[in-house]
């Protein structure tokens, strides 16, 4: 059994919260600008990031992997792990914080994607495709996650799954984020549009598999209806790295506190 869970420092956004409202100046700065209520805007981004921060350290958002039910949990979390960044972004825009190094680095999952990848689009990819868009996203092609349209059949504990990764030919459809213990990780299985033809090696190799016990039945149906589609994908992951992304996202505000400050 691993537990994993968000430890968010909540005395950071009370004292941003309270900075910026005991402020008038930034009231009197922000009330409207160019027509638009922007106070409305902060006070709402604030009340929500303070909410939210409480929710992700609560116990409703802790990951047991012994929980049958803990991918949800992994797919909540990813869901708000882009609204902390969302949140924190639009906080940092309204002040003119400078954030132009930190949105565009590959720290936590520096080997997926294309040269204009970066951390937040990864997120929302994974976002897209297991809770917002499973059963059809193609939104992320140029960012190079995918190739064509795709689909989510499932997010499940990625203990089961060992084999993919002793499967030679499907070594180059695994993506592995960063290296962690296989018990510990969640796999998120997508299928392709594309088709491409079956190869008789490959299928006799499953064959041959399946009747020397090293497959299940239920393995060897779903490992066969990969060799029939285009580059079906296993993506791992683990869920330090999502937390470990919502951390560095919500820690702006230690920037943007000091910011603040100066103003």
């Amino acid at each position: 059994m691993s537990i994993y869970r968000c430890s968010l420092n909540v005395d950071l956004i009370e004292r941003v919260n309270e900075i910026i409202v005991e402020d008038n100046n930034v009231f009197s700065k922000y009330k409207e600008v160019n027509g638009v209520f922007i106070w409305n805007k902060i006070s709402s981004i604030l009340s929500r990031l303070i909410d939210l921060t409480r929710y992700l350290n609560s116990k409703k958002m802790v990951i047991d992997t012994d929980d049958d039910f803990c991918q949800f949990t992994l797919m909540e979390l990813i869901s708000y792990a882009e609204q902390i960044n969302t949140f924190v972004t639009e906080l940092s825009d309204i002040f003119n914080l400078d954030l132009k190094e930190m949105k565009t680095s590959k720290r936590i999952f520096p080997n997926i994607g294309n040269e204009i990848s970066n951390d937040d689009r990864y997120i929302k990819y994974l976002r897209s495709l297991v809770s917002i868009h499973p059963t059809n996203t193609d939104r992320h092609t140029r960012y190079g996650y995918q190739s064509a349209a795709e689909y989510s059949p499932y997010v499940r504990k990625g203990s089961s799954f060992s084999h993919i990764l002793m499967l030679g030919k499907s070594k180059d459809n695994v993506i592995i984020n960063r290296e962690h213990d296989l018990e510990d990780q969640f796999v998120v299985r997508v299928y392709h549009s594309e088709i491409k033809d079956v190869d008789n090696v490959e299928l006799d190799e499953l064959n041959n598999m399946l009747e020397n016990n090293v497959i299940c039945k239920e393995e060897y149906e779903s490992l066969q209806i990969t060799y029939k589609t285009k580059s079906d994908t296993y993506i791992f992951i683990h869920p330090e790295d999502i937390i470990k992304y919502i951390s560095e996202r919500y820690n702006i505000l230690i920037a943007l506190e000091v910011h603040i400050l100066k103003m």
